[in-house]
């Protein structure tokens, strides 16, 4: 928004169709930080950062179901649905996108304050100098006692799999409109203020985790931190000599400066 204070970093991670990428992705990418800078402009007394997180999160996910609805209307109407977009534009989204969606994984920095939000399960740690690490993300997992618990009370079920109605792997994501209320985008949301032993903060979708543990991530990390566009990279390449064949995404954010810059 212009402000030098601020930084926002997001990863979204959405299911690929035979159509090409995920257009899903796509939308949050390109919507996220335009209905976040609102939300945030609209805080009322009593309210911070995490609100305005949890309100874009929300607000996004039923302009999707929206746009998906409007979408369906039309293919079994053809003529007579009644389009009212607004603010919702995106990518026209096909037949297979009704059954697709993403996960999201947002940070935001306002000076020291760190606000870390997610749905699903791309996750974050913020690492310290010392070699210390804390997971500040969390995995919305169907087979977690509450998320189970959550998803019988809307109607659906938990496989032996442990995937949601057999089908997801994660309880938590944007889109996924046929699986709706089963699937809700309620971010997990957690405010940390930074301190002068954090390092750097490392973002990866799931396909890194399964191959990597976080304390070996963190020890790769940290060996290469005077380059942390090394660092990613080399987490990435681990993941593919250790077996992962998906797409990664690899993210590292350095905050070791911040305190200087608060300072100045």
């Amino acid at each position: 928004r212009g402000h030098e204070a601020e930084t926002l970093v997001g990863l979204f991670d959405g299911q690929s169709l035979s159509s090409g990428g995920s257009r899903v992705a796509k939308y949050l990418h390109e919507k996220f930080k335009h209905v976040f800078s609102e939300e945030l402009d609209k805080i009322k007394t009593g309210e911070t950062a995490v609100d305005a997180l949890r309100r874009t999160y929300l607000g996004l996910n039923k302009d999707l179901a929206t746009v998906a609805m409007q979408a369906i209307s039309e293919r079994e109407h053809p003529g007579t649905a009644i389009v009212h977009r607004g603010s919702v534009s995106g990518p026209e989204l096909g037949d297979d996108d009704m059954n697709s969606g993403s996960v999201a994984t947002v940070m935001y920095l306002h000076g020291m304050d760190l606000f870390m939000s997610n749905v699903g399960d791309a996750q974050a740690l913020l690492i310290q100098s010392e070699g210390g690490h804390r997971v500040i993300t969390r995995k919305h997992d169907p087979a977690e006692t509450l998320e189970r618990q959550r998803i019988r009370e809307a109607g659906g079920y938990v496989s032996r799999q442990g995937k949601l109605n057999d089908q997801l792997d994660v309880s938590r994501a944007f889109g996924y409109v046929s699986l709706t209320p089963c699937v809700i985008a309620a971010p997990h949301v957690v405010q940390v203020t930074l301190k002068e032993s954090d390092e750097m903060i490392l973002m990866a979708s799931r396909e890194l985790w399964d191959y990597l543990t976080p304390d070996f991530a963190v020890d790769v990390a940290r060996s290469e931190r005077g380059d942390l566009m090394r660092a990613a990279q080399k987490l990435r390449d681990l993941a593919i000599a250790f077996g992962a064949t998906g797409k990664i995404m690899v993210m590292m954010i350095g905050v070791t400066d911040l305190r200087r810059r608060e300072r100045a």
